[in-house]
């Protein structure tokens, strides 16, 4: 198999440098169906992300805090990279690692928010907006990990109600 195969494809902008590929699109194909895409944590989290992206953006812009608001950027990305990493482990150790990782990037991502709030970056009510999303997230990943870490108290169904797989 090459390269070809996966849908990559030498980039046409430098075709000289070798080693340099990117992804092709398939216009209309079929979409590969990730594991961690069933996962309603892993939905909120993106959505979260997202939200705080968006902030940035709305942000008013004083250079010398600008690393705050890209730590934050990063820390709630963090949230839903490390759930994705961690489902395409075998090992259910290595997952609920993962997602040990994701809820401190809440941690770290609303006392970032906390930071730029008291700063007056962010208006009290966006911070209440960011912080009744976090709040869920929080509770479905500390659910999600006591649930893969004793699968007795799952349902019969074996998962949990907090963070059960969406069904398509």
């Amino acid at each position: 198999m090459t390269l070809l195969d996966f849908g990559v494809k030498r980039d046409p902008v430098s075709p000289k440098m070798p080693g340099r590929f990117k992804r092709s699109i398939k216009q209309g194909g079929p979409m590969t169906e990730y594991s961690y895409r069933k996962l309603d944590v892993w939905e909120k989290a993106v959505n979260f992300a997202v939200d705080i992206l968006s902030l940035g953006t709305d942000m008013p812009g004083n250079t010398g805090d600008l690393h705050l608001v890209r730590d934050l950027e990063s820390s709630s990305t963090v949230i839903a990279t490390a759930i994705a990493q961690g489902k395409a482990y075998v090992s259910q150790q290595d997952f609920v690692n993962h997602l040990y990782l994701a809820r401190g990037a809440v941690y770290k991502s609303m006392t970032l928010l906390e930071i730029l709030r008291r700063k007056q970056m962010v208006s009290n009510d966006r911070y209440a907006g960011l912080d009744a999303a976090a709040q869920p997230l929080t509770g479905m990943l500390s659910g999600l990990i006591k649930s893969v870490n004793n699968p007795k108290a799952a349902n019969h169904d074996g998962q949990s109600s907090k963070w059960r797989e969406k069904k398509h």
